[in-house]
């Protein structure tokens, strides 16, 4: 009996046998770490998510308290919770101009002020409205990349400047927020544009501090003289329609989540989560 032989012969079946157990047992580790992984991340992404679902609400909160009228505007507020943070913004939807209601001349003022290279086409704005008068009304600004001659470059330069938002009513424009760019589209020169927005922010210079300077009928009665008759019909001096971003994050801070609604009199007409989700 060859005992040395039957003795290899074990030994190289134990060794083949502790081989395919490391192996296995690297793998199953692989896995479990992979796995491990995935349950962090699926964790931190729930975080993030109910964080910027509790930003979302603490605004609307914010909304129907000041209940618009003088004190509404743009500004931002944050909030830090024990395991998560939010950041929130809240913006005047009525800062925008409406390409639902605006005139093409108002949508042509609008894009000269933003395009001074002049490389956007009358066309493109005659299209804009055509598209309107088509279709309907648009239900969001994304609709604006169906129109013949609107290319990225013109969304992206046009998107922040607009809204189609509320979608029922009179669509007017918050003298009281809205930027240069639109209140060049209404029919103020430049200098009468930045004029305006210089008195709103008062003595400190910065707009959304407590010495900010609000327009009323009676105050705006100079420049709402510079307007034409059409434009006149769409100013307002407060607000009842926003824009929340609320952004939420895990409680390690590596995972945040978006999310973006417009409310208008305390509902929401637009609701839209992801990283990507803003207007």
């Amino acid at each position: 009996m060859n005992l040395s032989g039957d003795k290899g012969a074990v030994l190289i079946i134990t060794l083949w046998i502790l081989a395919v157990l490391a192996i296995l047992s690297i793998g199953i580790g692989g896995r479990m770490a992979l796995e491990l992984k995935l349950t962090a991340l699926s964790r931190n992404n729930a975080q993030a998510f109910y964080a910027s679902k509790a930003g979302v609400k603490k605004a609307i909160d914010v909304i129907r308290k000041q209940g618009g009228g003088e004190k509404s505007g743009s500004f931002s507020l944050s909030c830090s919770e024990p395991e998560n943070s939010v950041f929130y913004v809240i913006g005047d939807e009525r800062s925008r101009l409406n390409i639902n209601s605006a005139s093409s001349e108002l949508i042509g003022r609008l894009i000269a002020y933003l395009d001074r290279t002049g490389d956007t086409s009358d066309d493109t704005v005659s299209n804009i409205k055509n598209w309107r008068d088509l279709n309907g009304k648009y239900d969001a600004v994304e609709e604006l990349k169906l129109v013949n001659g609107v290319d990225s470059r013109f969304f992206n330069l046009i998107k922040d400047y607009i809204t189609v938002y509320p979608v029922s009513g009179t669509s007017k424009v918050n003298v009281n927020t809205a930027g240069a760019a639109v209140l060049y589209a209404l029919g103020f020169d430049e200098s009468d544009a930045l004029e305006i927005i210089n008195t709103r922010t008062g003595e400190d210079g910065v707009e959304g501090t407590d010495d900010d300077f609000k327009f009323n009928d009676v105050l705006f009665l100079d420049y709402l003289s510079k307007l034409p008759e059409e434009s006149r019909q769409l100013i307002c001096y407060s607000s009842d329609c926003f824009r929340v971003i609320s952004t939420g994050y895990s409680a390690d801070k590596d995972v945040s989540e978006k999310i973006t609604v417009v409310v208008f009199g305390g509902n929401i007409l637009f609701w839209d989560e992801g990283r990507h989700g803003s207007f």
